[in-house]
């Protein structure tokens, strides 16, 4: 009776230890997933914060990114464009053409000579189409070549601070509106072409004033708004990266024992779906972008480039990140597999050296 009784409460002892590890596994395993979570919301702000802080932010690294825009034709095509458009208006152009060719010849058209004054008319519209041709023509020499390149890199490192003023406020001596707005000033560009102009011989060159005229690259209320959410997330930048990789790491370390390559892979495969869904968010933005900007800023074309080309290195950096997740993914579904494998390997290898070598002939 005794024998049986100790045999009893020994089961028993057994059968509460077991289900006490079960539930304490269980407890482990949810806090492992909830830990998983918390890295790929971590991932998408640490990425999106560092963009922000290390390549919009950073002088240097919009400079080098917006640099190549000066090569693009849709950029050259709507500069061209805005530039002769201001050069034409600020010059009084038509007026000028037309008081020309009648000081030149002498006719005022009136009611008592028609013919003459249509002729003269005729004389005038070609006259200021072949001027606003001339124009155009050296606009376009001048922002093709090397001289624009280098005018536009000093315009963008100008309006930088400009930029950080909308996001952050930190520059309060930048003069800026509540509007949002970020622009290039084409000045420079039009004091080029009008030199241009007056070493080519042209008659109206010297009429060119000083055009403050700009380019606009973003032009959005919002961003002012913004300014309290991205401060903050800013200062973060530099601490996000290691509070994600110690959640990836505290997620497989307390992972019930035999799973912890299972929540490597978790791991893996979270950041992956954190990319994809920056991804989306980053298409988001450039349909909103392209919606508020193209047409009633700049061209569709040109809206796009710039969009594309400020994006170009956030995009670098979820592809990268995408692809560290991937490789860890594999890596923690490969590693099980790879035991039997390196067992049968050893096996064979094992096997050839017990084989006693074929005697010599």
């Amino acid at each position: 009776m005794i024998i049986d009784s100790l045999t009893t409460d020994r089961s028993a002892c057994t059968v509460v230890i077991v289900g006490s590890s079960s539930g304490g596994n269980r407890l482990r395993q949810s806090a492992a997933w909830v830990l998983v979570v918390a890295f790929a919301v971590v991932s998408i702000a640490s990425v999106a914060t560092g963009y922000v802080r290390y390549r919009l932010l950073d002088t240097d690294h919009y400079v080098a990114a917006v640099s190549s825009l000066a090569d693009e034709p849709a950029i050259q095509d709507y500069v061209t464009t805005r530039v002769t458009d201001a050069i034409v208006a600020q010059t009084n152009l038509s007026n000028r053409v037309a008081s020309a060719l009648q000081f030149a010849s002498g006719v005022v058209p009136n009611a008592l000579q028609p013919a003459a004054g249509a002729a003269a008319d005729a004389a005038a519209r070609r006259a200021n189409a072949q001027a606003e041709s001339t124009i155009r023509g050296a606009v376009a020499v001048v922002v093709t070549s090397a001289q624009f390149r280098s005018l536009w890199v000093a315009a963008n490192r100008q309006a930088h601070p400009h930029l950080v003023d909308i996001l952050t406020g930190r520059h309060s001596v930048v003069q800026s509106g509540d509007d949002g707005r970020l622009s290039v000033q084409l000045a420079p560009i039009v004091a080029a072409v009008k030199a241009r102009l007056e070493s080519g011989g042209f008659p109206y060159a010297q009429y060119i004033p000083a055009i403050d005229r700009q380019f606009v690259i973003i032009e959005s209320p919002a961003l002012r708004r913004t300014q309290s959410i991205v401060q903050p997330i800013v200062r973060a930048a530099p601490v996000l990266p290691w509070v994600g990789l110690a959640l990836a790491m505290l997620s497989v370390a307390i992972a019930a024992p035999g799973r912890r390559l299972r929540m490597l892979a978790a791991v893996g495969w979270s950041l992956v779906a954190a990319m994809a869904v920056l991804t989306l968010a980053i298409w988001w933005g450039r349909h909103e972008y392209l919606r508020q900007v193209a047409g009633a800023v700049m061209p569709k074309p040109a809206a796009r480039v710039v969009f594309d080309t400020l994006m170009d290195p956030l995009w670098t950096t979820v592809g990268v990140a995408a692809a560290i997740g991937l490789v860890v993914a594999l890596i923690a579904h490969l590693v099980p597999r790879s035991g039997p494998l390196l067992e049968s390997v050893k096996r064979r290898v094992a096997r050839r050296a017990d084989d006693p070598e074929p005697a010599d002939g």
